[in-house]
């Protein structure tokens, strides 16, 4: 059996102290799951929907069969922009809400606005089925949009810092899961249902982890941070007992309380001082010269290309003017996709597609583009691929995730994860531009690109994959932090809906290796920034991180800060409570 404590295992923090053992405890590792389990959904969406409308059932059901190729891809990518765009929303307007009711609360509002966007995409059907569809479409993308700002941020505010990468590390696992079971779901029912069965279960199945999420959600505690800033100390210190597994008067509890609370003093002196109150001070003080480098640097790392499946029909075929493409044997546009910033211009792979051209590479199907053409047997050999690629990056995540999140650090881990995405991504460019693929014919080259898509995939997830979540969660100051988050989170999203328009236009006019170039120089041009730019934040507690940024200037060396010299007595303070015990 497996012991989930043990891979939560105390270690010496970045001083040497070694943190109470009932600090990793089954209350903040359930805690941390509940917010992966509300990750699925983002993940599940990733894997399903691309697969779902290209569905026999579907086409016929919403009279899509009967219509011209464009308007089937028309149609698709009105799926996926109105998600993106309800997700942009939902980041924004949920960041208030949260100061407000808390993040819990605020966690479980949303989800329930999924459930009811699931449940009009399950019902769908008749004259009002493509209006319903789309509402449900922009419900569960409001509520994606806030889940991806909300649960890094209450799993970080709860968590010990020696775990905290870990812990916020498992809503990447989450994603990560969703996606894969969100890719042999439409393989399975295309197996063994027909007629509108065949839709309305993956739609169906999105109801069960959000139902399962909001239930568990009741159950859990909100956050010491906001318990400070709302309601006193008083039930502040009984939460972090509560979470730590600790007595009340424990020197460890003791000592994460004062550090909340003179944090938390402190930004209310700094509120008084500069009159900045309510909604309009928060955005002054996200936007001014002492937030304006984090609240930079989370926008340039935050925005997630794990979204970034362009879903042009998912094999329609079509140019942005409506022309076929010529079908090749391993083609760009089946391979990667664009994403912004730092993170997204390294060319996340677009997950269905990639699966299809390494099908056709290996003979496993022809993968046809168009779907009213694609034979049954070769669309379920596609979408087998696909679900064992999904396999891989779930894994790898995992062990990214849990392993090495708080053993190497956030910094060093994105900066080597992406100088290797970029080798991968410069080499395959050179391969395609050099050796062009050639109908009938598999070459040495073509399968050397193959391995090194799943080695690109694998850096990725040890790099851009979960790292993103986890420092955008820990690098702002309480009273901004959910507002900073959902800017974050909100660039990632408006990025993903533009590049989701525009990667058509770029693979049409760059040719068939150009667009590997653009983001190898994307991924190049982010490593050596995040290497000067990035700060180290293991092991550190969130009040810690504040005063680091605060005192930290561009390539110089961090500066001591108070947290740093009270950390180094929490030893002491532990040894004499023992003997005062004995």
């Amino acid at each position: 059996m497996v012991n989930l404590l043990a891979a939560f295992r105390v270690a010496p923090d970045q001083y040497g102290n070694l943190p109470p053992p009932e600090t990793v405890n089954l209350r903040i590792i359930v805690l941390a799951v509940f917010g992966a389990m509300a990750a699925t959904l983002f993940g599940y969406d990733l894997g399903f929907i691309g697969g779902v409308v290209t569905l026999p059932a579907f086409l016929d059901d919403f009279d899509l069969s009967t219509k011209s190729a464009a308007a089937q891809t028309a149609f698709s990518s009105n799926v996926v922009s109105v998600f993106q765009a309800g997700a942009i929303f939902g980041a924004l307007c949920s960041s208030f809400a949260a100061d407000r009711i808390g993040r819990r609360a605020c966690l479980m509002a949303n989800l329930i606005v999924y459930l009811v966007g699931a449940a009009f995409m399950t019902g769908a059907s008749g004259h009002a089925g493509t209006a319903l569809v789309y509402l449900g479409r922009v419900f569960t993308g409001w509520a994606v949009g806030a889940s991806t700002m909300l649960v890094p941020v209450y799993v970080a505010e709860c968590s010990p810092p020696h775990i905290r990468g870990r812990l916020v590390g498992l809503y990447e696992v989450g994603v990560q899961f969703g996606t894969m079971i969100g890719f042999w779901i439409p393989y399975g029912v295309l197996k063994t249902q027909t007629g509108t069965l065949q839709w309305r279960i993956p739609f169906a199945i999105q109801l069960i982890p959000a139902g399962a999420c909001v239930t568990g959600l009741v159950f859990l505690t909100e956050t010491p941070r906001f318990m400070v800033r709302r309601h006193g100390e008083a039930r502040a210190l009984r939460t972090i007992a509560y979470l730590r597994s600790l007595p009340d008067d424990h020197p460890y509890v003791v000592h994460e309380l004062a550090g909340i609370v003179a944090q938390n003093e402190h930004e209310r002196d700094a509120e008084r001082a500069t009159g900045g109150t309510g909604a309009l001070g928060i955005v002054r003080e996200s936007f001014g010269r002492h937030n304006i480098r984090r609240l930079f640097t989370g926008c340039m790392i935050s925005a997630h290309p794990l979204t970034h499946r362009r879903r042009r029909a998912h094999g329609s075929g079509l140019l942005p003017d409506g022309r076929h493409e010529r079908r090749q044997l391993l083609q760009p546009q089946d391979l990667y996709h664009a994403g912004p910033l730092c993170q997204q211009c390294h060319g996340e792979p677009c997950w269905p597609m990639l699966a299809e051209a390494i099908a056709t590479v290996l003979d496993i199907g022809p993968g046809p583009r168009l779907a009213a053409s694609t034979s049954k047997r070769n669309r379920q050999r596609q979408l087998f691929a696909t679900g064992v690629y999904g396999v891989v990056r779930f894994v790898a995540t995992l062990i990214a995730m849990v392993l090495f999140a708080d053993r190497f650090g956030r910094r060093s881990m994105i900066v080597v994860g992406g100088s290797l995405m970029a080798v991968c991504m410069w080499t395959v460019g050179a391969l395609t531009k050099t050796s062009p693929p050639v109908a009938g014919h598999i070459s040495p080259s073509q399968y050397a690109a193959i391995v090194l898509i799943f080695v690109w995939a694998v850096a990725f997830c040890f790099s851009y994959a979960g790292i993103p979540w986890i420092y955008c969660s820990e690098i702002f100051p309480l009273r901004i932090r959910t507002f900073c988050m959902a800017l974050c989170t909100s660039t990632h999203w408006a990025f993903n809906l533009m590049l989701a328009k525009s990667t058509p236009y770029m693979i049409a006019n760059l040719g068939g290796y150009g667009i590997y170039f653009v983001f190898a120089a994307c991924t190049t041009v982010g490593a050596v920034w995040e290497y000067f730019y990035m700060i180290e934040t293991r092991g550190r507690t969130l009040e810690e991180i504040d005063e680091l940024f605060s005192g930290t200037k561009l390539g110089a060396a961090p500066v001591p800060s108070p947290s740093e010299t009270r950390s180094e007595d929490i030893d002491k303070e532990q040894k004499q409570h023992v003997e005062y015990s004995a």
